[in-house]
């Protein structure tokens, strides 16, 4: 989704966004899409709505309010504190696709929990959370943001090569990998 000096995407692995709108020229309405949604299975797809995981890029350098709406009934969560995860990209990934297709050493560790004012609201009438949230963005950088610490199957596969590459010439460590299911 793209906006004046704003940038909105979930076009990377894991992500999930349906649709998002510019309400002022700081402020965007987000709306996450069913766990699964748009996928073909063999079994009935929930309509659960949590798991949701954006990128956001700026111009320029400013502050954006951000509002996730249709979020299952997690208020409970949210009113003990709760605070969603954001990781600043590093310069070498220009995009998130980039970032969510490699590995590198202790990224897991990167990630951050919100430390500012979250507001979340249950609307009675449809029993889904909307959650409010401002960032001040760097210009040009991707800013990811998701539920929780994302870890697709894709980094996995890169995660377990860099393992693999670290330890192939030590000889005092043993390492194996082998496809359990598919």
């Amino acid at each position: 989704f793209s906006f004046d000096n704003v940038t909105i995407t979930s076009n990377f692995n894991s992500a999930n966004l349906v649709s998002c709108t510019q309400t002022t020229s700081d402020s965007f309405y987000l709306q996450i899409g069913s766990d699964c949604q748009g996928k073909v299975l063999p079994f009935p797809i929930s309509s659960y709505k949590v798991w949701f995981y954006f990128g956001v890029k700026s111009s320029i350098n400013q502050t954006l309010k951000i509002t996730i709406e249709n979020l299952n009934n997690f208020i409970k969560l949210f009113r003990s504190g709760y605070r969603i995860a954001y990781k600043e990209l590093d310069e070498q990934f220009v995009t998130p696709s980039q970032f969510e297709n490699s590995y590198t050493e202790n990224e897991e560790y990167q990630w951050k929990r919100m430390s500012n004012e979250m507001t979340a609201i249950l609307h009675e009438d449809t029993n889904l959370v909307e959650t409010t949230f401002s960032y001040s963005f760097p210009a040009n950088k991707y800013i990811l943001f998701a539920f929780c610490f994302p870890w697709s199957y894709e980094k996995n596969i890169h995660f377990i090569s860099y393992l693999s590459k670290r330890v192939e010439d030590n000889k005092d460590i043993y390492f194996h990998s082998t496809v359990l299911t598919q």
